[in-house]
């Protein structure tokens, strides 16, 4: 080949060097990304945020916030358009939902099974977000409510923020948490080249409540070390070939590097945890820390103040049944004395008071209110009768594998409102005795309503022989 066309190859017109650079992708070696199982289900969640977007009238912006869904940890009931709902799964952009149905009576949850497809939830503000603990109640106790299936007890309501830091925010990876610290306006945590996620967690509690105590923090980032499920220790090789050819390697890496973590010694996790705890507690300044630790005492305070007013209450309340249970067998035992001394006495004195009508015992009659309301209250395993002719409600409580349990409550004596209340109290410490169920908020407005009950709770009438008598 002659020179000058060898040189006229080299130098390629525009179009020329345009059509050489299409030969070489289409015939050269290619790179193009592989997706996972994990980075397939993000795109889908991205999806499904923009389409969440677009029928909220096209609020783009708030894409940008749509981070804080990610904060929502797996297992845990988020309360999404007033409603319960489990998260299966987190993603960086938004979490996997299914819904839940509360049973009536025991408030239990249940996975709603006529759903066609699970729910995406987006989160994009952590103001007023509740979330609940879930505990998975035993077959036993399934089986005493009123249908089978698997129920799911909740905890009480607590805001997302605090039950991260109860949890030591465990699941979080270390930059959601530099970004969680940005968006609440806290200063960036101190530098730790052993744990920096371990040192961004503690630095996040600290500001969060400055009254914590070390060991406080020390348990809530143990708990935050714990693996849920069974440990990993020695399995870290095996992981890394099973890993080889189902995940790329920045992903392999991450994962390799999480175990790595969680199986750091318990002694090595305390001192980056002390360390960053001292170092994140020097950078709060003294009046928040001293305003925050004086609300805690008097929180604590007042609590135990509570605590021991109700055990005052409790003492008090043992005393007077104790007293009136005295009264009641000493004003027996007289009436038994003085029918033994003269019985023929005492028969014609009860038939001169059952002919008399000044003396004759007159019942009460039934309020169709209370009746009413009190059948709508109580538990699906008890039995009501309105005993009409004798003024008074007789219940029974039905107990599986054992014999039923059987009240009255006389209305005559202290009055509907008061009787329905303790034929409400009775029965529903009954359910929580032998079904494990507590009683529901609105049985206990229905009861804060009616009043307190006087005597024992049982809204009989203070002397034994007119709480005993009934008409034939």
């Amino acid at each position: 080949m002659c020179r000058p066309h060898a040189d006229r190859i080299r130098q390629k017109t525009p179009e020329e060097q345009a059509d050489f650079e299409f030969v070489q992708g289409v015939t050269g070696t290619q790179t193009w990304p592989a997706f996972t199982p994990e980075t397939e289900q993000r795109i889908f969640c991205r999806l499904a945020l923009l389409v969440h977007l677009n029928k909220r009238g096209q609020q783009w912006e708030l894409a940008e916030k749509a981070w804080m869904s990610g904060l929502l940890p797996p297992g845990i009931v988020f309360l999404c358009q007033n409603r319960p709902h489990m998260v299966l799964r987190t993603y960086p952009q938004g979490c996997l939902l299914w819904p839940l149905t509360s049973r009536p009576f025991s408030g239990n949850l249940e996975f709603d099974n006529s759903i066609s497809q699970l729910t995406w939830g987006f989160l994009f503000s952590l103001e007023g977000c509740f979330v609940q603990e879930l505990s998975v109640l035993v077959p036993v106790q399934g089986c005493r409510s009123d249908r089978s299936g698997l129920q799911l007890k909740p905890g009480p309501q607590k805001l997302l923020l605090q039950h991260l830091q109860e949890t030591g925010f465990k699941g979080l990876g270390e930059g959601l948490l530099k970004q969680l610290a940005q968006h609440l306006g806290y200063e960036e945590a101190p530098p730790n080249a052993d744990d920096q996620e371990v040192a961004t967690a503690v630095h996040l509690m600290v500001n969060l409540d400055p009254s914590l105590q070390e060991h406080e923090v020390l348990d809530r980032v143990k708990f935050r070390n714990e693996a849920d499920e069974g440990g990993v220790e020695g399995m870290t090789e095996e992981l890394a070939l099973a890993m080889e050819d189902t995940m790329r390697q920045q992903e392999k890496q991450k994962i390799l590097k999480g175990l790595e973590r969680k199986s750091r010694p318990v002694a090595s996790l305390a001192e980056i945890a002390k360390a960053s705890f001292h170092s994140s507690y020097d950078q709060i300044p003294m009046e928040v820390a001293r305003k925050a630790v004086l609300e805690r005492k008097a929180r604590e305070s007042a609590e135990r103040k509570k605590q021991e007013e109700q055990k005052a209450r409790e003492a008090a309340e043992q005393k007077r049944k104790e007293e009136q249970e005295a009264l009641r067998s000493r004003g027996l035992a007289q009436a038994g004395a003085q029918a033994k001394a003269n019985p023929k006495k005492r028969g014609n004195q009860a038939a001169a008071e059952s002919q008399d009508p000044k003396k004759a015992r007159m019942y009460a009659g039934l309020d169709s209110v209370a009746d009413a309301k009190l059948r709508e209250h109580l538990p699906s395993c008890t039995a009501v009768f309105s005993d009409v002719k004798n003024g008074r409600w007789r219940t029974t409580f039905k107990i599986a594998g054992a014999q039923a349990k059987q009240k009255s409550f006389s209305w005559t004596a202290v009055g509907p409102t008061y009787a329905a209340r303790a034929c409400l109290e009775w029965n529903w410490q009954q359910h929580k005795e032998h079904n494990d169920i507590d009683m529901p908020e609105r049985v206990t407005l229905l009861m804060r309503e009616w009043g307190s009950v006087s005597g024992d709770g049982e809204a009989e009438a203070p002397e034994p022989a007119s709480s005993s008598r009934s008409r034939k």
